[in-house]
């Protein structure tokens, strides 16, 4: 089949790469097989297209792109140009053997055969190759993973930078998608895949590997990082998902082996050679779960934009005639306790020019809230019956004493309100202790010591230097000298049974170490805090739950790795004894550290974990401060999206043997994730989308963000408390 033509086309759009471009260009004349023409085909960059014409004359055919950016694009200008049989593609950056164009085209003797890929060799810039980065991951920097079998084989598609097509194939189904395939310096992809699929099925035929066709793909240093390796992940699930919605998940055979054969294999050996004394066996581990997750997610994001383009009305759109959405008519509202059995009339008056947010009791109970309320809607609520109580100890300890934290930093105004807030209390807090966390001036203390000379409750003063929640926490814990410690924020307000009320969660059970409880908005004066207040969930519900994994045992399976739906940091309270025994907060998570939060959802699951129980009491109120601009409700977001998936990571690295478990929970993990991000009365608030956005750009660095957590906190990072006083 030597009558064959073949045409080596090299696509390039920067003059960035020119010292690649030329080795590129000397490895195609160097073939022992020559191209019957050399193309080079510039996306869109004049400047480029006369020195390569300058550089090489008569040995390539520049040709220009002025259409479209992009590599898809591009491609197809060059192929339009040439009437050779074969297109064989190489890209800018990558070398090719010898042999290459030799190995290409014998597989085309058989008329089934449309095209044919090679081997795609990653040539590591200094100073890689980086120790942590999987070999089953090669794809990202485009070129050939571990799992390809390393013999002639049929294929579903082949890799860009190494591929050869018949031209009359190429001309039937209309050439490269200009929908996909990167543009510029992007990392997107799949236009390969998607080629070979409409391939197939209009031609039907076969895409053979052909392992003696051989390149060297440059990898430099910027392809080498972290952050490029979770974007390039993200971006190709993003792709795999295009293809998905429009031809079907039949077509991602080839992943699903990937992600169920060759990567549970790589994962172990990771962790054998980590035995064996290789300490970036863990690390390569670890970043095959990152780097799934960051697919799984980006192959999400276009599964459910799809969803959300044909099931939302028109008017939820973010762009219409009128231009971008607009905030709604927003009415503030007024948060009001209420008792339903003797409602304050006052609260409703209809002259108002706010709503009412109701928080509603009966007693010490928490029934529930009603948005937009009046008297007439409270009233449905008297009719609810009373609460059944659920199991309880038999021994009752209401003498248990309890030490009362509150973490701050530089917001001594807000703490003030919340110490006199608690000061009001039905039951006075044995001990009262504030963390003033790596402060940048004296104010808390100055705070601390006027609230002493005048105030009849005492507070003592811990200054924190490491910053971080969890460390806040931590290191109040040597001056606990009570039966029971509870954490709060300085942006909430307590209710006056809130401590009565801890204590009792401390009785419905027994073996309880842990209790929560209900969060609700101290104020919606602005429509971000409304918006907070539909999305953030606070709200984990109204009737007590305890938690455990034998008999409590919620049914939802992904528990309890939904550590969340068991609380939240700003309303928990602890067995001191058992705390102090577990090591205290574990010091690479929370807010204030490189990974934004989770060491409030880590001590939830180790309490489960341990054997013991975790109480949700709803009747333990803290009224929140709500964030009131949308940019720093986002950002919150960001780190709640970062914490949770640093939690799981943390799990993950303390006991490897969860990761079969985490990834059959996947697909049910990334439903719960859409639900999160899409609370449908917040995606009626503008801004919602740039929300999400950050909420899924947080899970995404989160596994990143615990390792350089861990990495920054130190070999002692997880166990960190002082001694106790």
């Amino acid at each position: 089949m030597t009558s064959l033509s073949t045409a080596a086309i090299v696509c390039a759009h920067t003059l960035d790469r020119w010292d690649l471009l030329l080795r590129s260009v000397a490895s195609l004349v160097d073939q022992t097989r020559p191209a019957d023409e050399i193309i080079l085909a510039i996306d869109n960059n004049d400047t480029l297209a006369q020195r390569c014409r300058s550089e090489f004359g008569s040995i390539v055919r520049v040709v220009e792109n002025t259409d479209s950016p992009g590599v898809s694009s591009t491609r197809n200008v060059a192929a339009e140009i040439t009437d050779c049989d074969i297109l064989a593609f190489l890209d800018d950056d990558a070398t090719a053997v010898p042999e290459w164009i030799e190995s290409l085209v014998a597989p085309y003797v058989d008329p089934e055969v449309l095209g044919v890929g090679g081997v795609a060799n990653p040539d590591w810039a200094l100073p890689g190759p980086p120790p942590w980065f999987p070999a089953s991951f090669h794809w990202v920097v485009g070129c050939s993973h571990s799992g390809i079998k390393n013999e002639p084989h049929q294929l579903r598609n082949f890799i860009g930078c190494n591929m050869s097509i018949r031209r009359k194939a190429w001309e039937a189904i209309g050439g490269f998608s200009k929908e996909l395939g990167r543009v510029g310096s992007n990392t997107a992809g799949c236009d390969e895949t998607d080629f070979c699929i409409r391939l197939r099925a209009t031609l039907g035929g076969i895409i053979l590997h052909a392992p003696a066709a051989i390149v060297d793909h440059s990898v430099p240093p910027g392809r080498q990082t972290v952050r490029y390796f979770l974007k390039r992940c993200f971006s190709e699930g993003v792709a795999k998902g295009q293809i998905t919605n429009q031809v079907g998940s039949d077509v991602l055979g080839d992943e699903k082996r990937h992600l169920t054969q060759t990567m549970p294999r790589e994962f172990l050996e990771g962790l054998i050679s980590s035995l064996r004394g290789d300490r970036f066996g863990v690390a390569r581990s670890i970043m095959i779960v990152v780097g799934t997750a960051a697919t799984g997610l980006g192959f999400a994001r276009s599964l459910l934009h799809r969803k959300a383009l044909s099931d939302s009305p028109a008017t939820l759109s973010s762009e219409s005639s009128d231009g971008p959405l607009s905030p709604p008519d927003f009415i503030p509202s007024r948060v009001v306790v209420v008792d339903v059995d003797q409602p304050d009339h006052a609260a409703f008056d209809e002259t108002s020019d706010s709503r009412v947010f109701a928080v509603a009791r009966r007693g010490s109970q928490l029934l529930g809230v009603v948005p937009n309320a009046s008297v007439s809607s409270l009233a449905k609520l008297r009719d609810t019956p009373a609460r059944v109580s659920i199991e309880r100890a038999d021994q009752r300890n209401e003498s248990r004493t309890i030490a009362v934290v509150i973490a701050t930093r530089d917001r001594a105004e807000s703490l003030e309100r919340c110490l006199t807030s608690l000061v009001a209390s039905a039951i006075d807090a044995d001990q009262v202790i504030v963390v003033d966390n790596a402060p940048s001036c004296a104010e808390t203390k100055d705070l601390i010591e006027r609230w002493n000379q005048r105030s009849g409750v005492h507070v003592t003063y811990v200054r924190c230097e490491r910053p971080g929640l969890a460390n806040a926490h931590n290191a109040a814990l040597p001056f606990v000298n009570s039966d029971i410690v509870a954490f709060t924020d300085d942006d909430v307000l307590i209710d006056p049974l809130w401590i009565d009320q801890i204590k009792h969660g401390f009785e419905l059970s027994d073996g309880v170490v842990c209790v929560t409880g209900a969060i609700m908005p101290a104020e919606l004066d602005t429509w971000p805090q409304q918006w907070a207040e539909d999305a953030s969930r606070f709200n984990k519900g109204f009737e007590p739950s305890i938690f455990d994994t034998s008999t409590n045992r919620p049914a939802d399976p992904l528990f309890p790795f939904t550590a969340g739906t068991m609380g939240s940091g700003a309303n928990m309270s602890f067995d001191s004894e058992w705390l102090q025994a577990n090591g205290g907060f574990r010091s690479e998570l929370g807010a204030g550290t490189i990974a934004l939060g989770g060491d409030d959802l880590r001590a939830f699951y180790d309490v489960v974990m341990s054997g013991y129980r975790l109480v949700f009491n709803p009747d333990a109120i803290v009224f929140h401060h709500h964030h009131r601009t949308p940019q720093a409700i986002a950002n919150q977001s960001h780190g709640y999206g970062s914490g949770l998936t640093a939690f799981i990571t943390s799990v993950l690295h303390d006991d490897p043997r969860v990761l079969g478990r985490i990834i059959s929970s996947a697909p049910r993990a990334l439903r719960r994730a859409r639900s999160i991000t899409q609370a449908a009365d917040a995606t009626l608030f503008p801004e919602h989308a740039h929300r999400a956005r950050l909420h899924r750009r947080g899970m995404l660095s989160g596994p990143v963000r615990y390792v350089r957590s861990r990495s920054s906190q130190g070999s002692r990072a997880s166990k960190e408390v002082g001694p106790v006083k």
